[in-house]
């Protein structure tokens, strides 16, 4: 569980699938939010079919959001230490770029994605940085508020960041068990 108060890194999917559900002021309420501009601006964008995933400015968001710039530079040391590992886009490249840059050991990473949990255990395992018990799921923070959500997205929905959890590869998936019992 991610204790109220915390720092939470927050992804672009993640907050889309927080207005979803209508629970974004409940747990921005509850959780210090961090997250690169250019996730803000992400979340915020027209996706590639021309739609927009939430009808928000930027700057509202900014209101619950730290939105923290990050530089080419910075990104290209993360591509360096990925060196090629697994696909992951610019967003969640600047997100971990931040979290890992966090001095504290107290932060948490809410990156849904498939590529940013492989990204952070490769990271983990080749580079000693981060660790896979600072993963959280949107449905964790919503729990922790005291509200269950049901996430359009398999990965977002099914809470796979789990406390104590260990990663495990199947049929080029990577899931998630928690004490060793699987989660379908």
């Amino acid at each position: 569980m991610v204790p109220r108060g915390s720092k939470v890194f927050i992804d672009a999917n993640a907050i889309v699938g927080a207005y979803e559900t209508d629970c974004w002021k409940a747990i921005a309420a509850a959780y210090k939010f961090e997250s690169a501009a250019f996730c803000i601006e992400e979340a915020t964008r027209r996706n590639w079919s021309g739609r927009k995933l939430i009808t928000v400015e930027p700057d509202e968001i900014k209101k619950w959001v730290a939105a923290i710039p990050v530089s080419k530079d910075e990104i290209v040391k993360i591509d360096l230490m990925l060196r090629g590992a697994t696909d992951v886009h610019d967003g969640e490249k600047a997100l971990l770029t931040l979290a890992l840059a966090e001095k504290q050991d107290a932060w948490w990473l809410c990156g849904p994605d498939g590529g940013t949990l492989r990204a952070l255990h490769h990271l983990h395992v080749h580079h000693q940085a981060g660790s896979m018990d600072q993963m959280c799921s949107l449905e964790m923070l919503a729990k922790g508020v005291g509200l269950a959500i049901r996430l359009r997205h398999r990965q977002m929905e099914r809470g796979e960041f789990h406390e104590g959890g260990r990663l495990h590869r199947r049929s080029r998936r990577i899931e998630v068990y928690a004490k060793g019992h699987p989660r379908d």
